[in-house]
Order: C-alpha cells, then sequence, then structure tokens
C-alpha cells in the first residue's frame, strides 16, 4: 500500500512538471472585437461615392475636369464598385465587430470634393451567410457586428 501512495506521489509531481513546461507564460488577452468560433465580417464589397455619378456625367458634358494642382487636368472619372474595398477590408475583416467612419480621409478617395457621398458596403458573418448590405451618409459612422446576439435582417436598413 505504501508503495502505491509513492508511485501515485511521483506521478502527481511529473503531471505538474509537464504541466509548467508545457502552459504558456501568458494568456492573451481578450479582444471582443476579434472574431469568435466561425463568426467574423467578410466584406464582399465597399463603394464609396457611387451616388455622385450623375453628378459626375453632368458636369463631363459640361466639359470640367479634375483640378490638378500643378498637374494636367484629365477628365472627371466615373465612380467604380470597389473603390473602397481596400480600406474597409482593412478596418473589419476578420473581427466580430468593426466601425467605419464614412469621410474621404477613411475611403483614401474624393470622387467629387462637390457631393455628398455615400458608403455601400457588403458583408457575410459567416462563409455560408448570405450577403447583407449597409448604406450610411458621409461623416458618419456605419457599425457592423456579427456577434451572435444580433440580427443582421433588423441591423441592416439597405438591402
Amino acid at each position: 500500500m505504501k508503495f502505491h501512495a509513492i508511485a501515485v506521489g511521483i506521478i502527481c509531481v511529473l503531471i505538474v512538471i509537464l504541466y509548467l513546461i508545457i502552459v504558456p507564460d501568458e494568456v492573451a488577452p481578450y479582444d471582443p472585437d476579434e472574431a469568435t468560433g466561425n463568426r467574423f465580417v467578410q466584406i464582399v464589397d465597399a463603394t464609396w461615392g457611387m451616388n455622385c455619378n450623375p453628378e459626375i456625367t453632368r458636369l463631363r458634358k459640361l466639359g470640367h475636369r479634375t483640378t490638378g494642382e500643378g498637374k494636367s487636368q484629365r477628365p472627371l472619372d466615373l465612380v467604380t464598385l470597389n473603390n473602397a474595398i481596400y480600406p474597409v477590408t482593412e478596418l473589419c475583416n476578420n473581427k466580430i465587430k468593426c466601425n467605419i467612419l464614412a469621410t474621404n480621409d477613411t475611403m483614401q478617395a474624393d470622387p467629387l470634393s462637390a457631393c455628398y457621398k455615400q458608403l455601400v458596403v457588403g458583408y457575410r458573418c459567416f462563409s455560408v451567410d448570405r450577403k447583407w448590405t449597409k448604406k450610411t451618409d458621409q461623416g458618419t459612422i456605419m457599425t457592423i457586428d456579427c456577434s451572435p446576439n444580433v440580427d443582421q435582417a433588423k441591423e441592416t436598413k439597405y438591402n
């Protein structure tokens, strides 16, 4: 019986030593915006200022060109789809929640300074989710929240 108690004691000591060797020194801090499980923001498309295309077309017909500070002037360009995909994916992809400030600086573009722009973003909350679409006006903050308790159908005002 004494032998069994000694053997169990030695095994317990070995387990503690292995635990201390194998377990990491620090546990990573919890970030509530990081993806959890299979739910995370996946940006599908992001367009900034597409609503300005009618005004750009009108100005092009009148012969207006860009104001190129010291550069040669060129015709105004129409806004193309996904012109804001890179800044929006940098802000949001693989997070559970993100906030996007809809400004020229954030979107890294100003299609027409005289036009009040809109940001339209398509996203999914997991790989087999349908595409959800949100729209916001210049100067406002768009929040994309893929938390499990958020009903995307209620969150998206623009489908």
